[in-house]
């Protein structure tokens, strides 16, 4: 959450931040999913697939599954009705949810570094 404050700090200005109190704790709770839901669970996909982690296939399995069917499938059910994930404007929120959505399908939807084998999700 201090990129939030170090954004804010940078240009007091910025439509970053919603002003709006009620904008403003949607957009903590945003950057909270992105931090707890969604990093740990592209972590847990990614690490192994990289060598960053030991290879565990069921674990690797059941966060391929997490991520695709359950976080993307919230993802885009609420995205079918907001075009941000905060109010009508890109926040931080969208900015960091996007940040570490990219990361973590970079190292799974790309042909396998070591180019044995191709790894392809779906979504």
């Amino acid at each position: 959450m201090e990129l939030i404050g170090l954004v804010a700090r940078q240009n007091e200005n910025t439509t970053l931040i919603p002003k709006d109190v009620h904008a403003y704790a949607q957009t903590i709770q945003w950057c909270s999913f992105a931090n707890h839901e969604v990093l740990p669970a592209l972590g847990q996909w990614f690490g192994p697939l990289t060598g960053r982690d030991p290879y565990n296939k069921k674990s690797v399995q059941e966060a391929e599954t997490l991520v695709t069917t359950k976080i993307m499938t919230y993802l885009d059910k609420y995205l079918l009705d907001h075009t941000y994930l905060v109010g009508e404007r890109l926040t931080i929120a969208d900015l960091v949810l996007c940040a570490y959505l990219d990361r973590g399908f970079q190292y799974v939807s790309n042909p396998h570094p070591l180019g044995d084998k191709d790894l392809i999700v779906v979504v």
